[in-house]
């Protein structure tokens, strides 16, 4: 009888608990409004240069020479390409499937004539 009430209350206190905090990895994120992922890449060159947050779910990280995160639109249809300055931000290893808003300056990367691709160069981010 005592374990079932040592049980209960475990349980009890568990679902009481506050949710995990977010974490903060970089500066945080300073802008308020995000902007979905499917909005960026509809209408990219206007946001090009400017600095943007947008709000997705992480489904790729790869670990190199540049450390970057894919951030895909809730739907899974579309995804950016999210570039993790080389200090002073630390992705976490459970972060793919986690909800995240990530900042940082949209920019438009012409790799050969005709080739153009778009990434976020980061400076901070919300992990949820």
């Amino acid at each position: 009888m005592i374990r079932w009430g040592v049980a209960v209350a475990a349980a009890f206190f568990t679902l009481c608990s506050p949710a995990a905090e977010p974490e903060v990895l970089g500066r945080s994120v300073t802008v308020q409004d995000p902007i979905p992922v499917r909005a960026l890449l509809i209408d990219p060159e206007r946001y090009i240069d400017k600095t943007v947050v947008v709000d997705g779910t992480v489904t790729a990280i790869e670990t190199g020479d540049v450390r970057r995160i894919t951030i895909s639109a809730p739907d899974g249809a579309r995804a950016i390409t999210f570039e993790l300055p080389s200090v002073g931000f630390r992705i976490p290893d459970d972060a793919i499937g986690r909800r995240i808003m990530a900042e940082g300056v949209f920019t438009r990367i012409e790799s050969a004539p005709g080739k153009v691709r778009y990434v976020i160069r980061g400076t901070g981010a919300i992990l949820r």
